[in-house]
C-alpha cells in the first residue's frame, strides 16, 4: 500500500513529468496509479493527488467522493472540473499566470510559506464550502479568486 498516490492520465506525459520532478526534488516517495485502479490501490492512509487532463466517469467520481467524505486526503490540481463540488469550489475561468498571496498562517498547509508564490496555468475558483487558505491575483495583482481550499 502506498502513502502517496499520483492518479494520472498516462497520455499526459508533460504533467506527469512535472509532478514527478517536484516530488523527487522534495524527496517524497509516491506511486503512479491509473484511474482504473482508484478503488483497488488506495485506502484512507493514502494521500491521492489528482493532476493533469483527467476525466472521470460517474463510478470514479463516486469513489473519489466517498474517499473524501470518509476522511481521505485528496489534492486536486486542475484536473476533471466535474469534481469541483466534491472539493467545495466553484470554477470560474482559466488563468495563464498569477500569484498566491494572503497565505493563512494558522494552517499547517500554508504556515511555512513566507512570500507570494508565482503560478502558471490553472483555473480560477471561489470557495463554496471549503476554507480559503490563500488568495489568487493575476499578473497585474488584481484579485482573481481563491487559491488553496
Amino acid at each position: 500500500m502506498c502513502q502517496i498516490a499520483v492518479v494520472l492520465d498516462p497520455n499526459s506525459r508533460t504533467t506527469v513529468f512535472y509532478i514527478e520532478e517536484i516530488l523527487a526534488h522534495a524527496g517524497i516517495s509516491y506511486d503512479l496509479i491509473h484511474t482504473r485502479d482508484l478503488g483497488h490501490q488506495i485506502d484512507l492512509r493514502t494521500v491521492i493527488i489528482l493532476i493533469g487532463d483527467l476525466r472521470f466517469d460517474q463510478s470514479d467520481r463516486n469513489k473519489i467522493e466517498e474517499y473524501v467524505k470518509s476522511g481521505g486526503t485528496a489534492i486536486w490540481l486542475n484536473s476533471d472540473p466535474t469534481l469541483s463540488e466534491i472539493f467545495g469550489v466553484k470554477l470560474t475561468e482559466e488563468i495563464e499566470e498569477g500569484y498566491l498571496i494572503e497565505l493563512e498562517t494558522s494552517s499547517t498547509i500554508t504556515s511555512g510559506l513566507r512570500s507570494s508564490l508565482h503560478v502558471f496555468g490553472g483555473t480560477k475558483f471561489h470557495a463554496t464550502t471549503g476554507t480559503s487558505l490563500a488568495k489568487l491575483v493575476d499578473i497585474q495583482y488584481q484579485p482573481a479568486g481563491d487559491a488553496i481550499v
